[in-house]
């Protein structure tokens, strides 16, 4: 695995440690929230340099998924991130985001 995707892979895996403490952490600690959010953007950005490495296209998955979330909460005011949004799709893609990429091992 390259440096690029093992750090990739230390994102991920925190956020997923995040998402284990629970929705009522993520609710009540806007710094869950927060973190969350900042690692997705260093995820994305990961995804990024790693298709430029290797020469890839970034609008191929899973790759644009990671860019595309990053565009997201790094564009986005706070006002225009949904919460709700942000535990979902943490809840439901980081554990399948990290089976992706620890498979290009």
């Amino acid at each position: 695995m390259s440096a690029t995707l093992a750090e990739l892979a230390r994102a991920l895996d925190q956020i997923a440690e995040l998402v284990a403490a629970g929705r009522e952490a993520f609710d009540t600690d806007p710094r869950q929230r927060w973190s969350i959010e900042r690692l997705w953007i260093y995820a994305g950005n990961l995804a990024e340099a790693h298709c430029r490495e290797h020469g890839l296209e970034d609008g191929v998955e899973p790759w644009a998924e990671l860019i595309g979330v990053r565009h997201v909460y790094a564009h986005y005011t706070p006002d225009q991130i949904v919460p709700d949004r942000v535990w979902n799709d943490s809840a439901e893609g980081v554990g399948r985001l990290q089976r992706v990429v620890n498979a290009q091992a």
